[in-house]
Order: C-alpha cells, then structure tokens, then sequence
C-alpha cells in the first residue's frame, strides 16, 4: 500500500478484528489516502501487492464522517463442520471435521434459543468479566451446504447480530457440537443462557472453520 500513495502517510481501519485463522470473505476496511484514485484503479493495484490469500473484492468512495465500526448495522457469520464421512482435502482447511455422527436435529433446536437477547456471560472468555455480555441474535440456524461434488455431508450455522463478544461465536459453536455428540443435553445448553455458571464448562471450536460473510451498514 505505501507504494501505492507513494510512501505518503495512509490509514486503514478494519471493521472486525478476527481471530488468527479464521476466514473473512466479507471483511471491510476504509482506507485513508493523501490521493484520489480511482476505486477500480485502487482495487487492481491493491491485488497486485497483496499474498494469493488475500483479495480486495471492491472499493467505493466513502465520507469522512463514515465510521467503519460504529456505522455497523449487523455481521454475519458462518461455521462449517462435517460429520462423520473423512473430509477431502479440498475444504480441510475451511470446514471442521467432527469424526462421529451429530444429532443435527437437537442442534437445530438449540438454534433457536439463541434467537433474541441473550447474556453470553457462558460464551466468552473469563478475562471480559466486567464488559457487558448482553447481544441480540437476530438469526441462528443451522443448514446443509453444497460443496458437491467436492464434498459432501457438510453443515454450516449461520448467525447474525449486530456485534459479538471475543470467540463468542466459537464457544456457541463448541457448545452446538456438545449437544450434537451428546456431551451436554439441550437443557444444559438453555442453562448456559439463562444463568451465569461458576464452571462454565466452555469449549471452543477451532478456528478454521468460522468465516466472517457479511457486513452491512
């Protein structure tokens, strides 16, 4: 980038800071340059010096007032996870491999009672004790994907808000395929909502398979 403004001072805000590992399709960033580019222009220079990893899919003019953070009205996330069957090595770096077989249907029902405002004091790491833990899901479900005909029997949650907590959405993930493999009931899931444990039996999924979709604003 600092070739690209001629080593002129930039500066560049991510609207959501992920966890190493995770995937960010839909990731935004506003970028703060002493020239005017083109947008399209910016987008192909931009590509040219990014890793093969890493793609800007589009750029447009924004204000000054435009707050990259606080202007979000929602995010949308992903988490793909297969069961059972071995996973190909064509998706085994963006999908979570769960070596036995999920009750999906218990799942899908505790889905729904994320729905809604929730404390996700049971959903966060011990050290943001003192933060407000109170969010509102305005969607949760879980689905089939199509990765066919590479791969086959692989699932995804969907779940949106308007923000989450640190690893929030891989404790909720960890606690789903808890229930799915019959670690804890659906009633123990509804009691991590509903009251704030002294254990808090946490498990975190891996980071791999959550992608960051969608924001919007």
């Amino acid at each position: 980038m600092a070739s690209i403004v001629n080593h002129e001072p930039f500066q560049l805000i991510g609207a959501s800071r992920t966890d190493t590992g995770v995937h960010a399709s839909g990731q935004v960033l506003k970028l703060s340059i002493p020239k005017d580019i083109d947008p399209k222009n910016l987008v192909l220079g931009m590509n040219t010096k990014l890793p093969s990893d890493i793609r800007v899919i589009s750029a447009t003019r924004a204000s000054k007032e435009f707050n990259v953070n606080a202007d979000v009205k929602s995010k949308e996330y992903h988490y793909y996870f297969s069961q059972g069957d071995q996973i190909p090595a064509a998706v085994n770096q963006i999908v979570y491999y769960i070596p036995e077989h999920l009750d999906i249907e218990a799942m899908k029902l505790c889905c729904k009672y994320l729905e809604g405002k929730n404390d996700f004091f049971n959903f966060c790491p011990p050290s943001i004790e003192e933060q407000n833990t109170i969010r509102e899901i305005t969607h949760a479900r879980i689905d089939e994907a199509n990765f066919h005909p590479i791969a086959n029997n692989i699932f995804y949650l969907s779940i949106k808000a308007s923000g989450f907590l640190k690893y929030m959405v891989r404790y909720i993930m960890g606690a789903l395929l808890e229930v799915g493999q019959k670690k804890i009931t659906i009633n123990d899931f509804q009691e991590k909502l509903s009251l704030k444990l002294d254990h808090q039996f946490k498990c975190k999924a891996p980071a791999h398979g959550l992608h960051l979709i969608e924001i919007t604003y």
